[in-house]
């Protein structure tokens, strides 16, 4: 593919303030004092998802009649405290704690919580842990006049060096798939409490912060 020439800004440009308050991207918690489990799926049941015509989270599709019985093998990271948290991420999808899912729930947002079960240290978890799949998809949030990146024909932009978003097209929605870059967006409420809510494992982060 043709890469196209990368958006530049000079180096006295100012970004608006307005737009680094209102969006926050939604990340899971990567600093070494938090746990990091390892999730792995089912294989079978992997294998079974991937069977379903057009199968892929987070692209405006709801899946709850197709879902059934998903299995996740989880294990403490070696080089990370033990222990679960309310977000983390497996292939191919982010998995969310039913704290998390309640918390979510109450901002009235457009996302399944499709269920897991949760293997960890020798016990099965049931109703505790689902797969995040989030319904509104936003592929016009970047604003590509004051962000800088490398874009390809086709795909995700990458070399993403500095990211601003258009927060009027993401003011609708307290969470957002961004199909532009592959990660979540919140807004400023459901950021502010999800640091009030003592949730481990989940961080959010100003646009212009992320790299790729």
């Amino acid at each position: 593919m043709t890469a196209l020439r990368p958006a530049t800004f000079g180096q006295d440009r100012q970004f608006p303030t307005s737009l680094q308050t209102m969006t926050r991207l939604l990340n899971v918690d990567l600093r070494r004092n938090v746990p990091a489990p390892e999730a792995s799926p089912e294989l079978s049941d992997l294998y079974r998802l991937f069977d379903i015509e057009g199968f892929r989270l987070n692209m405006g599709r709801r899946f709850d009649s197709l879902w059934g019985d998903v299995r996740v093998h989880v294990k403490d990271d070696r080089e990370s405290p033990p222990g679960l948290t309310d977000f983390f991420r497996t292939v191919p999808f982010h998995i969310v704690s039913k704290p998390f899912v309640e918390l979510l729930k109450r901002f009235g947002v457009a996302c399944e919580f499709l269920p897991l079960r949760v293997r960890y240290r020798g016990k099965w978890l049931c109703g505790e842990y689902f797969a995040l799949n989030v319904l509104s998809v936003v592929g016009d949030a970047v604003d590509r006049e004051l962000s800088k990146f490398a874009s390809y024909d086709e795909g995700p932009l990458e070399e993403v060096e500095h990211l601003e978003l258009r927060d009027a097209v993401l003011a609708a929605t307290p969470i957002a798939y961004l199909s532009e870059v592959c990660c979540y967006a919140v807004n400023d409420e459901l950021a502010a409490a999800i640091s009030s809510a003592g949730l481990s494992g989940v961080a959010t982060s100003r646009p212009e912060d992320s790299r790729s």
